[in-house]
C-alpha cells in the first residue's frame, strides 16, 4: 500500500477521532478490560504486557522491542461501563482500531482489529516489518514509536416501557391505558489507550540482490516524504492573441479590389455589351423584379461578409436558404423582361 493511501485513512481516522472526543461526557463509556501486549516470534513470546482501560493507567515504561520476523500482538475485550452503577457490559464498539504513529513526523496509521459480536477476545496480530511503511522503520528520521488503542462507536440503545393514556373523548382508553416500547439512546463516550511511547523496530537485514536488479534501499537510505510543502511557482506562457495587418496594407487591399470591379464593370459595357443607359427603362418596365434581384445580390454580399466576421456556417446557409429562392425568382423575371426589350429591338 502506497503511502499516501495510508496518509489519506489515517488523516480520516484521526478527524473521527476528534469527533469522539469532542462529545460531552456522559454516564456510559468505552472500556478496555483483560488488555494483553504482546511480541511473539512464532511460539515464542519475548515480550508480554497486562493493560487496562483506566485513568490510572499509564503506558508501558519500558522500550517495546520488535525483531525482525517478529509480529505486534494485541488482545482485549471490549465494554461499555456505566459511571452511575458501576456496572460493565460486554459488546462490541463499532470502531477498534490501532494507532501506530510517529510524533517526530506527525503520522499515524490505523490498522482495524477483529472483534467478536459479544466484544472478548478482540486480536491482532501486526507484522510489523510487513504492514509499516518503510519511512517509520528508520529510526533516526521517525523516531520512537508510539502505539495506541482507540474504541468508539455511536450511541447505546435501550428500551423502556412507557404507559400511554386516552384521552378525554376517549372514556374506554382512558380506563384501560396501554404501555408501549420507547427506544432511547445514550451517547457513549470514546476511549484511547497509549499502550507505549517507546516501540522500537530493529530493521531487518536487506535480502542480497539478484542478478540484474538493484539492490534494496536500506531503512537508513529511506528519505522523509515530502509532504504538505509549496510546489515550485509554473509560469505558463498563453499564446499570443492573433495580430490583424497594418492598416495601410488593409487600404492598399480595398483600393485594389475597387479597381478591379471597375475594370469588370468597364469590361462589361464594352465587350459583353451592357448598357447602363437602359437601366432607367429596366425599371421602369419590370421595376419590382430588377429592385428585388438588386437588393437579393446585396443581402448575398453581405451575408458573406457577415460570415467573414464572425457568424457560423450554420446562421450563414440558413440565411442565404431564405435570400437565395427571392433572388432566383426575381432575376428569372427580370431576365424575362431584357429578353422581350430584346426582341422587341429596344437594345
Amino acid at each position: 500500500m502506497q503511502l499516501s493511501s495510508k496518509l489519506s485513512s489515517a488523516s480520516l481516522f484521526a478527524v473521527l477521532t476528534v469527533f469522539l472526543s469532542s462529545v460531552s461526557a456522559s454516564e456510559l463509556s468505552w472500556v478496555v478490560g483483560n488488555g494483553k501486549v504482546s511480541v511473539s516470534n512464532g511460539p515464542t513470546t519475548d515480550f508480554s504486557k497486562q493493560f487496562k482501560s483506566s485513568k490510572a493507567s499509564t503506558p508501558i515504561a519500558e522500550s517495546v522491542v520488535i525483531p525482525p520476523g517478529s509480529t505486534f500482538d494485541v488482545s482485549f475485550d471490549t465494554l461499555i461501563s456505566n459511571a452511575t452503577s458501576k456496572a460493565e457490559k460486554a459488546t462490541r464498539a463499532h470502531q477498534t482500531v490501532l494507532l501506530i504513529s510517529s510524533p517526530k513526523l506527525g503520522v499515524d496509521f490505523s490498522y482495524p482489529i477483529s472483534t467478536r459480536a459479544s466484544g472478548k477476545d478482540a486480536k491482532l496480530s501486526l507484522s510489523i516489518h510487513k504492514k509499516l511503511p518503510e519511512v517509520l522503520l528508520n529510526k533516526a528520521v521517525a523516531g520512537p514509536l508510539k502505539a495506541e488503542i482507540v474504541v468508539g462507536g455511536f450511541d447505546s440503545e435501550s428500551v423502556e416501557e412507557v404507559v400511554v393514556k386516552g384521552t378525554s373523548e376517549d372514556e374506554e382508553n382512558k380506563e384501560s391505558p396501554k404501555t408501549t416500547i420507547k427506544k432511547i439512546y445514550t451517547p457513549v463516550d470514546p476511549t484511547r489507550i497509549v499502550l507505549t511511547e517507546r516501540l522500537i523496530v530493529i530493521p531487518s537485514q536487506p535480502e542480497p540482490a539478484k542478478k540484474g536488479k538493484a539492490p534494496a534501499p536500506k531503512p537508513s537510505e529511506v528519505a522523509l516524504p515530502v509532504r504538505n510543502e509549496a510546489l515550485p511557482e509554473i509560469h505558463h506562457i498563453f499564446r499570443a492573441p492573433p495580430h490583424t495587418i497594418s492598416r495601410s496594407i488593409a487600404l492598399a487591399s480595398i483600393v485594389a479590389i475597387l479597381g478591379c470591379i471597375m475594370v469588370l464593370i468597364n469590361s462589361w459595357t464594352l465587350f459583353a455589351g451592357v448598357n447602363l443607359g437602359q437601366l432607367p427603362q429596366a425599371l421602369k418596365a419590370a421595376p419590382l423584379a430588377h429592385t428585388t434581384f438588386m437588393a437579393s445580390i446585396l443581402a448575398s454580399e453581405l451575408l458573406f461578409y457577415k460570415y467573414y466576421l464572425g457568424d457560423s456556417i450554420f446562421q450563414t446557409l440558413a440565411s442565404l436558404a431564405v435570400v437565395a429562392p427571392i433572388a432566383v425568382y426575381s432575376g428569372s423575371r427580370a431576365l424575362r423582361e431584357i429578353k422581350t426589350r430584346r426582341l422587341n429591338g429596344l437594345i
